[in-house]
């Protein structure tokens, strides 16, 4: 006999947490219909050039993964699977927030270059 409130299930938190955020669309919140979840919806998969990019922006702007997954949308487990486990097929949600995200910074300190050296005495 079991002692009482022993369980045989355990869950391992991140590996349900990774499980949880990919799988949450299939299941109705609040007595909803099931979100906007795209049934078939391929896969991206993001290159280890992406990944190191992402991170030396991340340390550029010295974001911690909780920030850059708070001004993303995004979760800190999917974030940190995809930095520390080589995490790289991600939803297409994922891969645009990441990759608009990129985009934007990078094109913001192009913008600040320019403006430097366009308003520097000559």
């Amino acid at each position: 006999m079991e002692p009482h409130g022993a369980s045989p299930w355990m869950f391992k938190a991140t590996t349900f947490a990774q499980w949880l955020e990919e799988h949450l669309t299939a299941f109705p919140m609040n007595g909803t219909e099931v979100s906007n979840r795209k049934d078939g919806e391929i896969p991206m998969y993001l290159t280890d050039k992406q990944v190191i990019a992402i991170k030396r922006k991340r340390g550029e702007l010295n974001l911690s993964t909780v920030a850059l997954g708070r001004e993303l949308g995004l979760s800190r487990w999917t974030l940190d699977n995809i930095f520390k486990r080589n995490h790289r097929k991600v939803t297409p949600t994922t891969y645009k927030k990441l990759s608009d995200w990129l985009i934007d910074e990078y094109a913001t300190a192009d913008i600040k270059d320019s403006t430097v050296v366009a308003t520097q005495d000559k």
